[in-house]
């Protein structure tokens, strides 16, 4: 099963993005947007994984030291260039709080053998792929007061394909 783990986002948050997302198709030729339901901070792609790996995950994600004062807030509106069109994602303070909770998570998939980026993390949610808009035209995009999410919910996701789009659904959720 296709599995992450991910950061949820508050309503007003996924409100204030649909704004921002109604502005893109104000601005764009062609865009394919996230679905605001789906909207997440991913912490953890991990692609497909055996259902007992995953119950060993759910296992260890029940003695994760979650910290209390773990906050989000939004920093800017930026993007990826992708084959001739743009991905747009809100990027996200990386506070030390954040990047000690993905170091942790990080050594949990590790202890179970789940593969993990080695990349440098840099928190963004996905807000549109297949943008055709032109820089000038990002830069006039506002963005709405975000207020900060105090220890938001942490998700275990599994994500399947399914005719109507990308559909996630909680396997496991720490409060």
């Amino acid at each position: 099963m296709r599995l992450s783990i991910a950061l949820d986002l508050s309503r007003e948050w996924k409100d204030n993005i649909k704004s921002i997302q109604d502005e893109i198709k104000n601005h764009s030729k062609k865009y394919r947007l996230t679905n605001v339901e789906n909207l997440h901070l991913t912490l953890h792609f991990l692609g497909e994984v055996e259902e007992e790996t995953k119950d060993l995950l759910i296992e260890e994600l029940r003695t994760l030291s979650y910290p209390e004062n773990l906050k989000l807030s939004i920093e800017n509106l930026g993007y990826f260039k992708r084959r001739g069109s743009k991905l747009l994602w809100l990027g996200c303070k990386n506070t030390k709080e954040l990047q000690k909770l993905y170091r942790n998570l990080k050594l949990i998939l590790m202890s179970l053998g789940i593969e993990v980026e080695n990349r440098k993390y840099t928190p963004h949610i996905t807000i549109a792929r297949e943008v055709q808009i032109e820089e000038e035209s990002i830069l006039k995009i506002s963005l709405p007061e975000f207020p900060t999410i105090i220890r938001p919910k942490l998700s275990l996701y599994h994500s399947r394909f399914t005719k109507e789009g990308v559909k996630y659904s909680s396997l496991y959720d720490i409060k």
